[in-house]
């Protein structure tokens, strides 16, 4: 399944930074989406970066796949530095870094947002600041 090559990828960056990392998964049905394998890698690989990134050493990452009735919900949660309240809404906007200090284009999360509404789904974030973040998104069955 796509989520566990992710996880399984991402555990070897989270390793080097010592970061510990819980997954959870629906696994009494492995869902059937309609969906490119190849852009929604891309989705998760995004947000277990930032996850990784924003994380400190000794910190945890938690990523969840949930069946629902009509979709499928995917989360990365990280106890990172957080995105202040003032910045939340223009997380998925063009060129947009929490942090001038952060590396990277700003331009991520857009496209990671991009394919997602282009799969008929929808990614958000809920965040505190110096708390960590959680990404989510949802696909249709």
């Amino acid at each position: 399944m796509l989520l566990h090559k992710q996880v399984e990828n991402a555990k070897i960056m989270a390793n080097e930074k010592n970061i510990k990392m819980q997954a959870e998964f629906a696994e009494d049905v492995i869902p059937t989406i309609n969906a490119d394998e190849a852009m929604i890698a891309r989705v998760i690989t995004n947000l277990f970066d930032n996850a990784i990134r924003d994380t400190n050493s000794g910190g945890e990452l938690r990523n969840r796949l949930l069946t629902r009735d009509k979709d499928i919900l995917v989360q990365v949660q990280d106890m990172g530095i957080g995105i202040p309240s003032d910045r939340l809404p223009f997380i998925f906007d063009t060129f947009f870094r929490v942090s001038m200090d952060q590396n990277g284009s700003g331009l991520d999360l857009l496209i990671a947002k991009s394919i997602v509404e282009a799969h008929s789904g929808t990614i958000w974030t809920e965040s505190a600041l110096g708390k960590g973040s959680t990404f989510s998104f949802t696909l249709p069955k």
